[in-house]
């Protein structure tokens, strides 16, 4: 996640992290995470969780 922010070519692409370990969820946010979800989840709060960062996507492209 950390490399794809710095690069200029990736800095821009949403990054959800998905781990069996909820205590790194800071780490991840840290290292430029968008979101954020730890295992095991429903499926519905996945799709929630990339709907949200789709629609947060398309209104910063929109603004610009």
């Amino acid at each position: 996640c950390r490399e794809l922010k710095r690069n200029e070519n990736t800095a821009h692409v949403p990054v959800l992290m998905m781990t069996g370990q909820s205590t790194v969820k800071k780490e991840c946010l840290t290292a430029g995470a968008t979101d954020f979800i730890s295992k095991p989840f429903e499926m519905h709060t996945l799709f929630f969780k990339i709907e949200t960062i789709l629609k947060q996507t398309k209104a910063k492209l929109d603004a610009f």
